[in-house]
């Protein structure tokens, strides 16, 4: 067969035929933390398009605890709970991606980090008693 007649059957080499995720369909984001969403646009040659224009949505439609920046795929945790969102690109969707926030771990009471200074310095100042009593 001659090679116009293979691209006749197999298109323009460098039209995107597929979306690839990269980190799987399932994600966790922090409340507060920023989650970075990345799928890649694949020709029919396997090369992958730089700034290939894709839009990501969020599937559902009601609260799901986080912002979506649909240009550029960035998650923002606002409050726990889940939602799904998918990248598309011309014709072409991703799989969804489910995306969970989380609640922060919660910080330590400030009263600790004074409690745990003190049981450092009570070995040093023990021991300092002992050489002034052994003195």
């Amino acid at each position: 067969m001659p090679l116009s007649s293979c691209q006749a059957l197999l298109g323009d080499p460098d039209r995107v035929v597929a979306l690839e995720l990269v980190g799987g369909t399932s994600r966790a984001v922090v409340v507060g933390d920023t989650l970075q969403l990345v799928v890649r646009a694949v020709t029919a040659a396997g090369d992958t398009v730089p700034g290939a224009a894709v839009i990501w949505a969020v599937l559902d439609t009601g609260a799901v605890g986080f912002s979506l920046d649909p240009e550029l795929g960035r998650v923002i945790g606002e409050a726990p709970g889940k939602g799904s969102v998918q990248a598309a690109y011309e014709k072409l969707r991703t799989d969804p991606v489910l995306i969970t926030v989380v609640a922060a771990a919660p910080a330590a009471p400030s009263g600790i980090h004074e409690w745990e200074e003190r049981q450092q310095r009570q070995p040093r100042q023990e021991r300092q008693r002992r050489q002034r009593y052994r003195e």
